[in-house]
């Protein structure tokens, strides 16, 4: 049995050494992120896990994203205590803060220590940060982390968002969340899908607010709890960074999305009339689409009429219509003398001094008919007599009617009167 035990106590910690190694695939970004602070474009799949006993200790989940320009990381930390001792950029004691650590090994070529391709970055829950580099005289002097944090020049953007209270130990706090963005060409990196290196992402946790000017940098009491993505609390030596890799490349939405942002105002603006009229363009086929199923036949147009459209109602029942009869008649008009042009609704109802929806409800009435249909009926009758008498082309009688397109003009003439015009001027000639 204790043999058996062993065995299971060595299966596991290799499996968690394993784990602890295992390559970090970091996936090309599916959309352009914002750095704000706020993670919605965000999938957290690592997470730096506290080992020590308080209860309070944070959870930290963290994703990594990368596109052309930059190396992109997130970072949700719950945290029932939010503490900062240290304040400004470039501040070697940011540590002592709550705060994420990153290090990068941009040539994935380090041993123990960090030499001059290695970074780490500093980054308190307020977003201030402070970048150290591999430092070349500290490596020939044999120091311990042989790093230093003047000169490097590098500019990242931090965004940080907070949701509890700073230093107040009086209440219980939720969470804060980080937002990073490091240029490659900061860290001398030309990205591209299936570079290596090596990267180390971790966790300050400082649940105190204590004096700290008068601690040693080695100082750590139970309050100050600091671990890696590998459950390590002492880190900053390359070889127990991450191996990670680069994957994917950017989708069709992704190059549009970036191309618009990186326009000019002419493009922007140029793009924008291009997408309005993409829509306006789908809102005319579907309104056209619409039309064209609701539009009668020339056979039940006649049966809802109770007559055909060229023969005025009997005089006997138009004693209570004189009036709408001389509306519909200056219509039918007005039409007649423009079929080669197109008429919008609103024009035709000026012309009988009415609104659009008085027109409406006197050819809904009247005819059964919606003003477009009647325009298009008598468009289409016109169209009738001109092939009957074969003297122009299917596409010259689509113009000189008003259908701007010889192929609707067919499709509409075909619905009202049972045959194409070509079939119909076969048959009728």
């Amino acid at each position: 049995m204790r043999q058996n035990g062993l065995s299971v106590l060595l299966i596991f910690v290799l499996s968690a050494s394993t784990w602890a190694q295992q390559d970090i695939s970091i996936h090309f970004a599916p959309t352009p992120v914002i750095i704000d602070g706020h993670l919605e474009e965000w999938q957290l799949p690592l997470e730096i896990k506290h080992t020590s006993s308080p209860f309070y200790r944070n959870q930290v989940l963290c994703g990594l994203y990368w596109d052309y320009e930059y190396l992109l990381a997130a970072f949700k930390v719950s945290d029932s205590q939010l503490c900062v001792n240290a304040t400004g950029n470039n501040n070697t004691r940011l540590y002592l803060n709550d705060a994420i650590e990153m290090y990068i090994d941009c040539k994935n070529d380090s041993q123990d220590k960090m030499d001059l391709n290695d970074y780490q970055i500093l980054i308190s829950l307020t977003g201030e940060k402070t970048i150290f580099k591999g430092d070349k005289q500290q490596i020939q002097r044999g120091s311990h982390v042989p790093k230093d944090h003047e000169g490097t020049n590098i500019v990242i953007q931090t965004k940080s968002n907070i949701n509890g209270t700073i230093n107040d130990a009086t209440d219980k706090d939720i969470e804060y969340t980080l937002e990073i963005a490091v240029p490659w060409s900061a860290i001398g990196i030309i990205p591209k899908e299936g570079f290596e290196f090596r990267i180390d992402l971790c966790n300050n946790d400082i649940d105190t607010t204590a004096d700290m000017r008068s601690w040693a940098d080695t100082y750590h009491p139970p309050s100050m709890n600091f671990v890696n993505v590998s459950g390590k609390s002492d880190f900053g030596f390359p070889n127990d960074w991450q191996s990670v890799r680069l994957m994917g490349s950017p989708d069709w939405k992704y190059s549009l999305y970036r191309t618009y942002q990186s326009s000019s105002f002419v493009l922007k603006f140029s793009f924008g009339i291009l997408v309005l009229g993409l829509f306006a363009g789908l809102w005319y086929q579907h309104s056209q689409l619409r039309f064209f199923r609701n539009f009668p036949s020339k056979k039940r147009n006649a049966e809802l009429t109770g007559t055909d459209l060229d023969e005025p109602e009997p005089l006997a029942t138009m004693n209570k219509k004189v009036a709408l009869t001389k509306e519909i008649t200056h219509v039918k008009s007005y039409i007649q003398r423009h079929i080669d042009k197109d008429i919008p609704v609103e024009k035709l109802a000026a012309e009988i001094n009415v609104s659009v929806r008085q027109l409406q409800r006197i050819l809904k009435t009247e005819l059964h008919l919606t003003p477009k249909q009647y325009i298009t009926i008598l468009k289409l009758e016109k169209a009738e007599e001109m092939l009957h008498q074969g003297q122009w082309t299917v596409s010259e009688v689509a113009f000189q009617c008003g259908f701007a397109d010889p192929s609707y003009f067919g499709a509409v003439f075909k619905k009202y009167f049972g045959q194409s015009p070509a079939e119909y001027r076969k048959t009728n000639l």
